[in-house]
């Protein structure tokens, strides 16, 4: 009588000696690249980054961090391009220190402008160690453009980061995020712009800018009508993390309504050209009363001359005279994209984000008057004259939490429009990842055919005296593990039985059947599933 995972392995015998058959030819060739394209490239829309994920690449889960790389590769040239590595904690907070290690909690960060051509798998760079380990092919496509990029990730203990480039930095002393295409400084309370620069040669522009602002109405009975602005919000403590593609930014802040005190979270992030509002949770408790909302940007008499346009206005003259032709009602379903652009002599900033939900009362607010003063009825702040002051203002606001995303893209060649930015907006970058491991040149890629929807690795590689090799399994599957001599003969079985999907691990100890050490050399491991799914890879023993 065969027990239940002897029957199923029986049932599969067929298909595993297919397998071993197939496991000579792989000793030649170990993979295939999935794309045939070669030395061909676009340039992809100049913006936002790309922003991947620890489940996103299991294969390098416990790489030590420093040993992972980007390349491009350009007119059959490896070039290493800059990226950053961040830490994110179990609540979510980008702020932690890392631990070194790949992981499900780390964010690689990268900006896909950088990217290059499609090569197949013989195309490599050249080091020893990582033709060794599998690389992952990363196809970045921008679906409002219908273009795509490559860019591969390698890694390896003798791969140097020799990338100085840097995009973005942080300025300490003058709390400021400077890039190579704009400088943004904050006001004493941490939390709202005061500094808006565009960069013009080496030097930066005057500062276009007097404030972000903000306003809160309120009613709570008995006492009279309150309104907040942005002074009103004392800062608590404050933190930054600053890497080549981005520096972040969260400010925690409180503000205090008839002796009750609320304390709030605000965070942005920014890039070399785009800057970026984390989904955003506002709560509105219906006991606080709120009746208005506005959060707009004021701009200083730097800006006279600069043109404003929105999704429901062509052209709004900047020059400090009231404008009584503004279109302020919006449409209900521009909520969720709308758009507001600001150029400066041949230089752009544009504004999309999503306030669906927020309240069903919502005005563009605008305000150009070189005197001063409002058209909400609440008191000025900042420099106490108004030029351009524009952004939302929301009546009534729904209560309950609500979620607002906003980007904003900057541009020192004036060649935004509202319209573009709001296809990006609508159509964020998609990323294909493959992983593929080194085809000797030569190879056809006809002579073996995988199937395999999981994930195989090992680490170290090389090894002595033993190596951890860990795979990610989509479903519940019966699993063969096994490690293969460079002749294909099977020397160890690892694992034979029902194994639950995820992300499983095992040490191989370098031992073969017998319980003896194998010689140094070229070993293969396998894995094949009772769902036709199979991953050959290739480590290596040094002793």
């Amino acid at each position: 009588m065969y027990c239940e995972s002897d029957k199923k392995l029986l049932e599969k015998k067929g298909d595993f000696m297919q397998s071993e058959t197939r496991l000579i030819k792989v000793i030649i060739l170990l993979s295939f690249s999935l794309f045939v394209m070669q030395n061909i490239y676009a340039e992809i829309r100049q913006m936002e980054p790309v922003i991947l994920i620890g489940t996103d690449l299991p294969d390098v889960y416990d790489v030590p961090i420093d040993q992972i790389q980007l390349f491009v590769n350009r007119d059959d040239l490896w070039v290493q391009i800059p990226m950053q590595i961040d830490e994110r904690s179990t609540a979510g907070s980008l702020y932690e220190d890392d631990d070194g290690l790949w992981d499900e909690n780390d964010e690689l960060v990268f900006q896909p402008q950088d990217g290059g051509a499609s090569v197949l798998a013989s195309n490599w760079i050249e080091d020893t160690e990582s033709q060794s380990n599998s690389r992952y092919k990363i196809a970045v496509n921008d679906p409002a453009e219908n273009d795509y990029t490559f860019v591969y990730l390698y890694y390896s203990s003798t791969i140097e980061d020799t990338v100085s480039t840097s995009y973005i930095s942080y300025n300490d002393e003058e709390d400021a995020i400077i890039t190579e295409d704009y400088k943004i400084g904050f006001d004493d309370q941490k939390l709202f712009w005061d500094e808006f620069r565009f960069k013009e040669g080496i030097d930066f522009s005057n500062d276009l800018m007097d404030r972000e602002k903000m306003r809160i109405n309120g009613t709570v009975w008995p006492f009279p009508e309150y309104t907040l602005s942005e002074n009103d919000f004392s800062p608590i403590d404050y933190w930054v993390k600053s890497g080549k593609i981005r520096v972040m930014r969260k400010v925690q802040n409180e503000v205090s309504v008839y002796g009750i005190t609320q304390t709030t979270e605000a965070e942005k992030h920014f890039y070399r050209s785009f800057l970026q509002v984390p989904d955003l949770t506002i709560s509105v408790d219906e006991s606080a009363g709120v009746t208005m909302i506005r959060r707009s940007y004021d701009l200083s008499s730097e800006s006279v001359g600069a043109i404003i346009s929105t999704s429901n206005n062509e052209f709004i003259l900047v020059d400090g005279n009231p404008d009584p032709n503004v279109q302020t009602d919006i449409e209900l379903s521009e909520m969720s994209h709308y758009w507001i652009k600001m150029d400066f002599e041949n230089k752009s900033l544009v504004t999309v984000s999503d306030f669906s939900g927020i309240s069903d009362d919502f005005l563009l607010y605008y305000y150009d008057n070189s005197s001063g003063g409002t058209n909400d009825g609440t008191d000025d702040t900042g420099d106490m004259a108004s030029y351009g002051d524009t952004g939302m203002r929301f009546n009534n606001p729904n209560a309950g939490e609500h979620i607002i995303k906003t980007n904003i893209y900057a541009s020192i060649e004036n060649d935004l429009s509202g319209i573009t930015c709001q296809s990006y907006f609508d159509n964020s970058f998609e990323c294909e990842i493959n992983e593929e491991v080194y085809v000797p040149v030569g190879i056809s890629n006809d002579d073996v055919c995988l199937s395999s929807n999981i994930s195989l690795s090992n680490y170290p590689n090389p090894f002595n005296p033993s190596t951890t090799i860990k795979f990610y399994l989509p479903t519940n599957s019966f699993v063969d593990l096994s490690i293969f001599n460079i002749k294909g003969q099977k020397i160890k079985q690892l694992i034979k039985e029902e194994t639950p999907k995820g992300i499983k691990s095992v040490v191989w100890n370098g031992k073969d059947e017998t319980g003896n050490f194998v010689s140094s050399g070229i070993y293969l491991y396998q894995i094949q599933t009772d769902q036709d799914q199979v991953s050959i890879k290739r480590m290596i023993l040094m002793k």
